[in-house]
């Protein structure tokens, strides 16, 4: 199935997502709600569901666009078997970039049918290197992305942000850590492209095992980090 998502002022992720919501589908998008559909799936399109469904520029069916010498074309699979003088076009399109080939006017982009739900999590770490100590949320990183992230199923998707100070009234976890010598943090955001059970999180539990003991070795190491940060602040 596709949807359509017009280049004119008023388009916007958060559009195409009530389009296809409306529908009990879902489309390929970015976290911000303002951004274009059209110049997230021609740049590439990096995304929460992109695990479960590709970037956003594999799931362009098909662009309209005005080329150079003003004549207006549309390209897709079917328009490339029809004129196969358009398929470099066609292939420089999907990530190439907006404005590079021409103006794209439309496009259409496929969608899929939305789970239940949807469910996400956020995880927030201190950076602390002080007096040459281990940086433990780089330490939970590494264990992370090495062993855990890499055995998750493509439902899950992660996004890895780095802050030099927790958000205010936001980041209640991190007001336990000093902030004279956290120097940062890093902020994991998690989407799971599906609903969200016990059952679910024990069959990930199944095959996750050495992943996990990397984890929690790390977070062991936070913790313990915490705990001298504040013997030294009370001393």
């Amino acid at each position: 199935m596709s949807c359509t998502a017009h280049n004119h002022l008023s388009s916007c992720a958060d559009g195409l997502y009530a389009a296809v919501d409306h529908t009990g589908h879902q489309a390929v998008g970015g976290m911000c709600g303002t951004v274009g559909p059209v110049g997230f799936s021609l740049g590439g399109g990096h995304g929460p569901i992109i695990r479960s469904h590709g970037l956003g520029a594999d799931n362009i069916v098909s662009a309209k666009l005005v080329l150079a010498d003003g004549a207006l074309v549309e390209v897709s699979e079917a328009a490339v078997a029809a004129d196969p003088s358009l398929a470099d076009l066609w292939w420089a399109l999907r990530g190439g970039g907006g404005g590079t080939f021409g103006v794209v006017v439309e496009i259409a982009v496929r969608r899929y049918e939305a789970p239940a739900s949807v469910s996400s999590l956020t995880c927030d770490w201190p950076l602390n290197s002080e007096n040459g100590a281990a940086t433990p949320g780089r330490d939970l990183l590494e264990a992370w992305w090495s062993g855990l992230m890499q055995a998750l199923p493509d439902e899950w998707a992660f996004f890895t942000i780095g802050l030099p100070a927790p958000i205010k009234n936001l980041m209640k976890d991190m007001e336990k850590y000093d902030s004279k010598t956290m120097q940062g943090l890093v902020s994991l955001e998690g989407v799971y492209n599906g609903e969200y059970s016990d059952a679910m999180l024990e069959d990930h539990a199944k095959w996750l095992p050495e992943a996990r003991t990397d984890l929690d070795e790390a977070q062991n190491r936070v913790e313990e980090l915490r705990r001298s940060s504040r013997r030294r602040t009370r001393s």
